[in-house]
């Protein structure tokens, strides 16, 4: 789940510094990159911070290997710096999955899409963020439209929690006026 992967990356990354827009506490980098430069990974990582601080990298795997470049990093960790690696869909054989899976210093965290428990604990929270409640059967039809991406689903989300403000409690009638895949349930509507 893509989506589900941003949303995991910026939480880490979010976690490692005080300032995610600042450039000295976060540097961005992408993998083809340095697949070509090896050592500018371990460059950037034990770079001492100049305003002191902690420090982040925020590295987006490619197409190219870039195991050359992240095996001098887990073979002696950082301390003050944490390294964030977004990647695809990679199979449990993959030499980067592999690498940092025996490492100590590193962990892999698999993003598997939603399902109906997930979408319902994330309608949950966004419609509690929101200071909003929902009706069973508004939350129910949410469930069966929701879960493809992480993001689109909190978009969907936001967009409906947006609809009902001001109303206190969202109704299947908002949902069937708001939600990207409401359609069906006009198309069901006629049969």
């Amino acid at each position: 789940d893509t989506g589900l992967v941003s949303e995991r990356v910026r939480a880490l990354v979010a976690a490692s510094v005080d300032d995610i827009d600042d450039p000295f506490q976060l540097v961005r980098l992408d993998g083809d990159e340095i697949s070509g430069d090896p050592a500018r990974l371990a460059d950037e990582v034990f770079t001492i911070p100049l305003f002191g601080g902690r420090r982040a990298v925020r590295l987006r795997a490619g197409s190219r290997n870039i195991v050359p470049a992240v095996e001098p990093v887990l073979a002696n960790p950082p301390s003050a710096c944490r390294v964030v690696i977004e990647a695809g869909d990679l199979k449990k054989n993959h030499a980067l999955v592999s690498l940092v899976e025996k490492s100590r210093a590193g962990a892999v965290i698999a993003c598997f899409g939603d399902e109906n428990a997930n979408i319902g604990q994330i309608i949950a929270e966004e419609v509690a963020l929101a200071g909003l409640t929902i009706a069973p059967e508004a939350r129910e039809t949410l469930v069966g439209l929701l879960g493809g991406d992480r993001l689109a689903t909190r978009s969907e989300l936001k967009k409906l929690t947006l609809y009902a403000h001001g109303a206190g409690r969202i109704e299947l009638s908002d949902v069937e006026a708001v939600v990207g895949d409401a359609s069906a349930l006009a198309t069901d509507e006629i049969i």
